[in-house]
């Protein structure tokens, strides 16, 4: 029976918040007893540390709460061709990266990602400062957390916070930390909100599941 001697991590970089995979061969340990993984942007990710090539502890730094974790693995749970391990960060529950085969973690990173791209909500130097479009905009970003349609990915029970300011709104969520700020002058914004049935806060800022584009008013009459 052939046994794998590779292993990957795809783990979130706590700096730069982008996913970066790291391949890890057994051989690395060679006359060393850990390996370091290292970011793109040249941030420490995780240190994986081997005992006798028997035991294996995994010191990650946390992209969600930036503190660090570790795991502990038996060597064939290392290399294990299974499916791919997820890595939960202890402070918030969400997912702060993957182990397993390059396969495996590449499959897990996929069922992770929402159908349409990340939102980002962002300050915007082409706010319309509409009165109007911005009493519209609140009203709908608190009917949706009446309504339990605006909330966070860390599934805890507690209600997000908005908070709005001058020229913009900011929601976060007192469990994990996480929050965004949402411009409060933007019609292409607005429309989103009002077309998308859901809304959720991830530590990287909003998201809509299954996502509908925005589409202007003409277009909506065009196609009715």
């Amino acid at each position: 029976m052939l046994v794998s001697t590779t292993t990957a991590t795809a783990l979130r970089c706590p700096e730069c918040g982008k996913i970066e995979y790291n391949g890890i061969s057994i051989f690395q340990f060679s006359g060393y007893a850990s390996v370091v993984l290292i970011c793109g942007c040249g941030t420490t990710l995780a240190t994986l540390f081997s005992s006798n090539y028997r035991k294996f502890v995994l010191e990650i730094y946390c992209g969600m709460c930036t503190g660090s974790h570790k795991y502990f693995f038996a060597g064939k749970e290392i290399w294990s061709q299974g499916a791919a391990e997820i890595l939960y960060c202890e402070d918030t529950g969400l997912e702060s990266g993957f182990i397993g085969s390059r396969e495996e973690v590449n499959k897990a990173i996929k069922q992770l990602e929402y159908s349409a791209a990340r939102l980002d909500f962002g300050l915007n130097e082409e706010c319309l400062n509409d009165p109007d479009l911005t009493n519209q905009l609140l009203d709908s970003l608190f009917e949706k957390l009446d309504a339990g349609k605006l909330s966070c990915k860390c599934s805890s029970n507690t209600k997000l916070q908005v908070e709005t300011l001058q020229d913009y709104v900011e929601i976060n969520c007192q469990h994990c930390k996480s929050y965004t700020q949402v411009a409060i002058g933007s019609e292409e914004y607005l429309m989103i909100l009002e077309q998308n049935n859901e809304l959720q806060l991830t530590p990287k800022g909003l998201v809509v599941p299954n996502m509908i584009p925005a589409k202007s008013k003409k277009e909506q009459d065009t196609k009715l």
